[in-house]
């Protein structure tokens, strides 16, 4: 079940642009301070986002905030290229 904030109206009237790219850029915001107290993976935080993995990786760096890179990870990410060796 999705979960709605209610923002005042003075905060959203304090952050410069249209509607929609205050909306587009608090999701961000929220995305990636849930990713990095690592309250959400880097996936779900993206989702969160609304925007696609390679574009949310972008902003975490933006940020100044690291990735949550593991062996886990590696180890996915190894697997994965050598079932695409020809």
């Amino acid at each position: 079940m999705p979960l709605t904030l209610e923002i005042p109206d003075d905060i959203l009237q304090a952050i410069p642009g249209s509607r929609p790219d205050v909306e587009a850029r608090l999701r961000l915001e929220f995305a990636c301070a849930l990713y990095q107290s690592e309250l959400a993976s880097f996936g779900s935080a993206a989702q969160v986002a609304g925007i696609h993995p390679f574009v949310f990786g972008h902003e975490l760096c933006r940020h100044g905030i690291p990735r949550h890179y593991g062996e886990e990870e590696t180890s996915d990410d190894r697997a994965y290229v050598e079932s695409r060796r020809f």
